[in-house]
């Protein structure tokens, strides 16, 4: 599986789509579409949104699944997409690299159930401390 993870990454087409973005005025990454059925907690309508949100797609949100501390806070789409998009692919693809030539694969997020009967140092992926 992680080796279909890194094919996956591989196969992303953000080489052509990073020159796409790359051209576009400044108005345009933030240009917020008057579609009104987002869900509320949708922050990412804007292509600037869109770019944080692929980066943390990529790191802290899938990735800490299993295991990974990314070492980073989560992309700001107020921040300059050309560093944090890259940075999180990389990341991504470094830490899927190491699992997959370590020996113990078994790199799980344990259960909020099981953070809260064993209050262990996992538990600040939860928001605990």
């Amino acid at each position: 599986m992680v080796a279909l993870g890194l094919e996956l990454l591989g196969f992303s087409t953000w080489a052509e789509s990073e020159a796409e973005v790359e051209g576009a005025p400044e108005g345009v990454l933030d240009w917020d579409p008057p579609y009104k059925r987002f869900a509320p907690w949708a922050d990412w309508r804007t292509i600037r949104a869109n770019l944080a949100h692929i980066a943390n797609g990529e790191t802290p949100y899938y990735t800490v699944n299993i295991g990974h501390e990314p070492a980073d806070p989560p992309a700001d789409p107020r921040r300059d997409w050309r560093v944090f998009l890259p940075r999180s692919r990389a990341e991504a693809v470094a830490f899927l690299d190491n699992l997959k030539a370590a020996p113990d694969l078994r790199r799980v997020r344990p259960s909020i159930t099981d953070l809260v009967r064993n209050r262990g140092p996992s538990a600040r992926h939860c928001g605990g401390s």
